[in-house]
């Protein structure tokens, strides 16, 4: 105010600074609609005012029926145009664009004379505390998480020129769904004890499927298998990223060369199965499965599964004695010889 050689507005404060213009090109005694973007939002409680000259100083905007003030919102950096329904009378906390009417040589041109020119030295007042609070975010304005992982914000900070630390009255807004693969928004606000409004700060989450790695597993529950073209297994696939952690809403698909393999079903945690059937052909080999995000993919193998007959059961033909795996048939062999050899002792002693 002093480098522009103007009087100091006692008991205000300008957040935003001042507004110095000059415009022309109207009728003389015409009005002019103009727009104002604003370097900081209009804390509460405040209201326009202009400085004329050191006999008149400063005094509020005068609305008539030939003077108006509105405000509004500006939306990506800009204000809406001048004929937009945005605007609402008045000097509005939290909009950031204000539409002047002004008349030429009216109560709020400055050079007070009706020569198509408005002089207008003013800006948006406050009285007492009009400093609004500012957001200070902690941690990253961009957050990445793999789906359904929890989401744990880093939360912010917001201090306030005569309140100090006011950031337990910070409210937090989180549209985050981590079971949704998705971009989503984190708002924080916070008003100070004048209602002085700080600037909205926001944080971006997205939320993405996990990167598969080499390290997820494929087992079988059984190593054998009939050919006969209906004997099966289960194969189970756990799907980990290169940190080892669990991978969700993953693509999972298999093969098997002796055999088929049925469509993957996820039972949480990272888990996956699907039934493994035996063909008619005789071999061995793994189940093969890939694991895919949409856009990334891995290929493992399980353990190898061997199609083969089943065992025959071992018999003996012919003569002489069984073999039994209990051994009794050895048993009674033995009982046998031994009453075969008293027998022939008998004999002997009685031909003596």
């Amino acid at each position: 105010l002093v480098e522009l050689g103007i009087e100091s507005d006692d008991d205000y404060n300008y957040p935003a600074g001042l507004i110095d213009f000059t415009i022309s090109g109207a009728e003389p005694g015409g009005s002019y609609d103009l727009v104002v973007p604003l370097g900081v939002s209009i804390p509460a409680n405040s209201e326009y005012r202009k400085y004329f000259n050191e006999n008149i100083g400063w005094q509020a905007f005068v609305e008539d029926a030939n003077n108006a003030i509105a405000s509004a919102t500006g939306v990506g950096g800009a204000c809406p145009g001048v004929d937009s329904d945005s605007y609402v009378s008045g000097v509005n906390a939290g909009d950031n664009c204000l539409r002047l009417t002004i008349k030429d040589g009216g109560p709020n041109d400055v050079d007070m004379s009706e020569n198509g020119t408005v002089v207008d030295p003013s800006g948006i007042a406050t009285f007492g505390d009009g400093t609004a609070p500012v957001i200070t975010l902690l941690g990253d304005a961009s957050v990445t998480i793999e789906v359904g992982n929890a989401y744990v914000d880093a939360g912010a900070t917001a201090e306030d020129a005569v309140d100090g630390d006011i950031s337990a009255a910070i409210t937090t807004d989180s549209s985050v769904d981590v079971d949704t693969v998705g971009t989503y928004t984190v708002t924080y606000n916070v008003s100070d004890a004048a209602g002085n409004a700080a600037v909205e700060v926001t944080r971006t989450v997205s939320v993405v499927l996990g990167t598969p790695s080499a390290s997820s597993t494929a087992v079988v529950s059984r190593s054998t298998l009939l050919p006969n073209g209906a004997d099966s297994a289960i194969v189970t696939v756990t799907a980990v990223n290169d940190q080892g952690e669990i991978l969700r809403q993953m693509i999972v698909s298999g093969s098997f060369g002796l055999g088929s393999v049925s469509a993957f079903t996820e039972q949480g945690d990272g888990v996956y199965t699907a039934t493994v059937t035996s063909g008619t052909r005789i071999g061995s080999g793994p189940v093969t499965v890939t694991i895919n995000n949409g856009q990334d993919s891995v290929t493992i193998t399980s353990s190898p599964i061997q199609i083969r007959a089943a065992d025959k059961p071992k018999t003996s033909s012919g003569g002489g004695c069984a073999v039994s795996t209990n051994g009794s048939s050895d048993a009674s062999l033995v009982l046998v010889l031994m009453l075969l050899g008293m027998f022939m002792l008998r004999r002997r002693k009685r031909s003596s």
